[in-house]
């Protein structure tokens, strides 16, 4: 993860200099009969990196208002940097870089001409970069698209386990003997369990809260499996509304907290799973910890499930995540930490 945040950080540079200097050589060929002097070439440079500037300062700090819906200060502070900017300009050019020339003009008019012409600058680097931006974003959206549509048939095929489905119905079985007021509850989870993953399916993103509410359903069942055997803990965050302003890919926790039950449980006589999931400003974190047999036995196993999650996430959350598994004295360990803040994913 970090290699990747580096080579993004290495491309935006080399793309925000590839801009730069094409949109100096671009705006110097209307002057270019008068850049006959280094000094001439070196003062048309620093009024072009002030202008260059102030368009970075633009595109970083105000169009964001746009997105986000804020129009009044986007259009205020909008208003605020082509004025300031032209007059910065302006000035700079009247005291500093060509005095002589401005100097002798109607610095009123000039002025005004100045907050036009660096107007009409800005908003054409601007467009220029918004294209590109919408561009990326476009191929970027087409990406997941494709990659959804792939999950959705690896959904199908592996992550609702045949093979838990087939303890599970046989647990009932067991259970509707034994204790046959407990199946309405079990049975209304498995088909909350089931429906929720033929539903999501179709979809690019859920409420957090639905998802945790789907895994709670997910461990209940677990725990009735192998709950006598085997100590379960589970911790969230309550209310669950609280969570529901917040967005995740479907089922992307699912085979990690499935991957921790399977290995367990195996031969060990005293085996444990602790599963605690927490959000702490915009930061979704699953940190869990399974035992794991010193005699591993064979597990019905697709093989898919730690892979397939780890595409998804970098398909979706790129440079947003964390994954870490580790495994130490028959203990085994899953940490997730996943941003999920709505500005980091625009």
């Amino acid at each position: 993860m970090i290699k990747t945040e580096r080579l993004k950080v290495k491309v935006d540079w080399v793309r925000e200099l590839i801009f730069f200097w094409g949109f100096f050589i671009l705006m110097s060929l209307s002057h270019w009969n008068f850049l006959s002097s280094v000094k001439e070439i070196t003062e048309g440079f620093l009024h072009f990196l002030i202008l260059y500037v102030l368009a970075i300062f633009y595109r970083v700090f105000v169009f964001p208002l746009f997105t986000k819906g804020q129009l009044n200060k986007f259009l205020f502070f909008t208003v605020v940097i082509l004025v300031s900017g032209g007059i910065f300009l302006f000035v700079a050019d009247y005291f500093w870089f060509y005095p002589e020339f401005h100097q002798a003009q109607n610095w009123v008019k000039m002025g005004l001409l100045y907050i036009a012409t660096t107007s009409v600058s800005i908003i054409t680097m601007e467009a220029i970069f918004l294209l590109e931006h919408f561009y990326r974003q476009q191929v970027r959206s087409s990406k997941q698209m494709l990659q959804l549509s792939e999950a959705q048939t690896k959904l199908l095929q592996a992550q609702l386990n045949p093979h838990f489905l087939f303890n599970t119905l046989n647990n009932l079985y067991g259970i509707s003997i034994q204790e046959p007021a407990r199946m309405p509850v079990m049975i209304m989870q498995l088909s909350q369990l089931m429906r929720y993953q033929v539903e999501s399916g179709t979809k690019q993103k859920v409420k957090l809260s639905d998802e945790i509410e789907y895994l709670n359903n997910y461990i209940n069942l677990e725990k009735e499996r192998i709950g006598r055997r085997c100590n379960v803990t589970y911790n969230y965050p309550k209310p669950l509304e609280m969570l529901s302003n917040y967005q995740i890919v479907p089922l992307l926790l699912l085979p990690l907290i499935e991957n921790a039950f399977k290995h367990s449980s195996g031969t060990v006589k005293k085996c444990f799973v602790s599963i605690n999931i927490s959000m702490k400003s915009g930061i979704l974190i699953l940190d869990i910890l399974n035992s794991v047999p010193v005699l591993k036995p064979q597990l019905v196993s697709t093989g898919v499930g730690i892979p397939n999650t780890r595409q998804s996430l970098e398909a979706f959350y790129p440079a947003q995540y964390n994954l870490d598994l580790s495994e130490v004295e028959n203990q085994y360990r899953t940490l997730l930490t996943l941003n999920l803040n709505p500005k980091t994913h625009e």
